[in-house]
């Protein structure tokens, strides 16, 4: 969903088609250097909080008790958890007996493993002491385990509970308080063999804090819900770059210049939140493009918008172009949203220029963003190249197969993060609410499909009338604009009894001039090759039989067609085309790790990232390089490579 404006004519952008036809440089990550003096990297820190009331002494209904089924859980789970995290563990309701209600068996809490770096054999021996004894103070436990975290950068809870709170206050109202007294810590809940008092209240915590509530009513699915929080849940949405501080419209001289680049802020909405910044000037010969990148945290509300507004205005105040984009929370679902702008060439006089990024919408707490300015080079034979995609984008008749055997994979938690998939049949655990990310190569002249195939058994299904389980699926072009959907609705849907659905999402033909020709086919926003994203998730709200569990879900990616039409660049900027094609020769194979090859990775600094809660966040695995060679600028974001091109956008944002 698109709102534009610039300066620019339609007739003009046609006049001057064969030189504004744009090329840039880039690889599947977005990612930056750090500047100076950011720092180290911070660790995730996390304390496991683990119910240790007299109930806890009852039997599991996968036999033993239910203490010896979290021992086994949270023994297996351990082994899983960040090398680099801060972990400690709390218990509650361990040492006063549940016969009476005092003081002291509302406050009976202990730390077992202060927080420190993640020591699996301490964590272990500790689990293994813990029994079940007294009432189950979890409001007065939680305030405490955001005490230990203090001031770390990227707190996280994992609760675990097998009951409701029995003394007072209400925990999910002793959360939000902690987030109105700007305590920013995520925390996700396991409901163990709870009922339904129990289950609102675990929901109601989880929500409330941005975090991920699972179900688990046996032993067994307490292993699952525990080792899926500790591979995953634990890494949110997160925006990368050099930190900098926009200022109100108040202080625009004192705006901070941004050069080519990528960068962090933090914005609130409304326009007295507008954040202003400063372009630099641009290298002649090449357009200057900016974007905004954010997922700000969920509300819980079928839906609610979030928006992000870029103009671009010249030193009389005159408008050089104007983007507007933005999402609903369909079903609950919270996506990330992208506004990119290209500025129009009649403000690119070598004078710098002044950027305004407003967020409108629905969201309350602040937003990280990711800010990407990038200067992008002519290429040399727009002429010369294959004709746009003509017509809008469509389902092909025939589909790509699927194979027999899918390979388990965990996705991405951001675009920063994304896994990167060759052609294939793979299997994701999405918990309700989650969306994972995952990306993979499409060259010139090919086209991609992105095949949901569905859950992998009916179980997660339910035959009621109007009880669907939803599967979401975007694609998303390198500078991370959703591609367009072909079908009615944006989601698949599953109900037991009917037959299964293949669900498509399409990338047409990747050509460079789609740009120019494909006019008013969303096929004219395919014009670059190189690192495709596509996410999956299943929305919080009506998921069929899968709440709180994570559901297995097929999915397969096909990209097809032979490599064509492929433009050429100024030799200055072809030197670097050529080292990020070679660098594409050696993707990564991370079906079944997200950690990219160290021995692959650049030789540059850590980039510092932010997470959706807002706390910084450093991420080493990757980086932007910037090249130049003979004055023109490209951009090489090196965690796989990929050369893609940005052909030109001004007519379609005039459109």
């Amino acid at each position: 969903m698109r709102t534009t404006r610039t300066r620019a004519t339609a007739r003009r952008w046609a006049a001057a088609a064969s030189t504004t036809a744009l090329a840039v440089a880039a690889a599947p990550a977005w990612a930056s250097t750090t500047s100076e003096g950011d720092g180290e990297q911070q660790p995730a820190s996390i304390m496991l909080v683990l119910d240790a009331s007299g109930s806890m002494a009852a039997d599991d209904a996968g036999g033993g008790t239910r203490m010896e089924a979290a021992r086994k859980a949270l023994t297996d789970a351990v082994d899983n958890l960040p090398e680099d995290a801060d972990v400690g563990l709390r218990v509650y309701g361990a040492t006063e007996p549940n016969d009476e209600k005092t003081e002291a068996a509302c406050t009976d809490t202990q730390v077992v493993v202060p927080l420190g770096p993640v020591d699996p054999a301490a964590l272990k021996d500790a689990v293994r002491d813990v029994e079940p004894s007294g009432f189950t103070p979890i409001a007065y436990a939680l305030s405490q385990a955001a005490d230990d975290l203090g001031d770390a950068d990227n707190r996280h809870i994992i609760l675990v509970s097998d009951g409701e709170e029995t003394c007072d206050p209400d925990p999910c109202e002793t959360v939000e308080q902690l987030g109105a007294d700007g305590i920013d810590v995520q925390i996700d809940t396991v409901g163990y063999g709870v009922e339904e008092k129990a289950q609102g209240q675990l929901r109601c915590i989880a929500e409330a804090t941005g975090g991920t509530y699972l179900s688990a009513p046996d032993g067994k699915s307490l292993e699952i819900a525990l080792d899926k929080l500790s591979t995953r849940a634990l890494r949110g949405f997160t925006v990368q770059g050099t930190p900098v501080e926009g200022v109100d419209r108040t202080r625009t001289d004192q705006a901070p210049v941004l050069e080519p680049g990528q960068y962090t802020d933090t914005i609130s909405t409304g326009t007295k939140q507008a954040e202003y910044y400063s372009l630099a000037p641009t290298t002649p010969d090449h357009r200057l493009q900016v974007s905004v990148t954010s997922r700000p945290p969920a509300t819980g509300e079928s839906f609610d918008e979030e928006s992000f507004a870029l103009e671009v205005n010249d030193q009389n105040g005159d408008s050089c172009g104007y983007n507007h984009d933005f999402r609903f929370a369909d079903l609950g679902l919270s996506g990330a949203v992208t506004t990119v702008l290209t500025v129009d060439d009649d403000c690119l006089t070598g004078e710098p220029l002044l950027l305004k990024v407003e967020r409108g919408g629905d969201g309350k707490r602040p937003a990280p963003v990711e800010l990407v300015v990038r200067e992008v080079p002519v290429a040399q034979d727009v002429d010369s190249l294959p004709a746009g995609v003509d017509g809008e984008i469509t389902v092909p008749d025939e589909l790509a197969p699927k194979e027999d055997e899918a390979e388990p994979v965990v996705g991405g938690g951001s675009f920063s993060d994304a896994v990167s998939l060759e052609p294939g049949t793979y299997v994701e655990q999405l918990i309700p609410g989650e969306q994972a990310y995952f990306s993979t190569t499409v060259d010139w002249g090919q086209s991609a499909q992105l095949i949901v195939e569905g859950p992998t058994d009916d179980s997660y299904l339910s035959d009621e009338a109007n009880d669907y389980l939803w599967v979401h699926a975007t694609f998303h072009e390198p500078d991370r604009r959703a591609v367009s959907n072909p079908n009615a609705s944006a989601y698949a849907s599953y109900h037991l009894g009917s037959p299964p659905e293949r669900y498509v999402v399409v990338v047409p033909e990747v050509r460079y001039r789609n740009a120019l020709d494909s006019y008013p086919s969303e096929a004219r926003w395919v014009s670059e090759a190189g690192t495709y994203y596509f996410t999956l998730a299943v929305p919080p709200k009506y998921q069929g039989n899968a709440e709180g569990r994570p559901v297995p879900i097929e999915f397969t990616v096909a990209v097809e067609g032979e490599v064509t039409g492929v433009p050429t660049f100024p030799e200055s900027d072809a030197a670097v085309a050529t080292e990020i094609a070679a660098s594409t020769g050696d993707a990564t194979d991370t079906a079944a790790s997200t950690a990219p090859d160290a021995s692959t990775a650049p030789a540059t600094p850590t980039p510092q990232a932010a997470s959706a809660d807002g706390t910084a966040e450093e991420d080493g695995d990757r980086s932007l390089l910037w090249w130049v060679a003979g004055g023109a600028l490209a951009v090489l974001l090196a965690s796989g490579g990929g050369l893609w091109v940005a052909a030109n956008r001004g007519r379609s944002q005039s459109s």
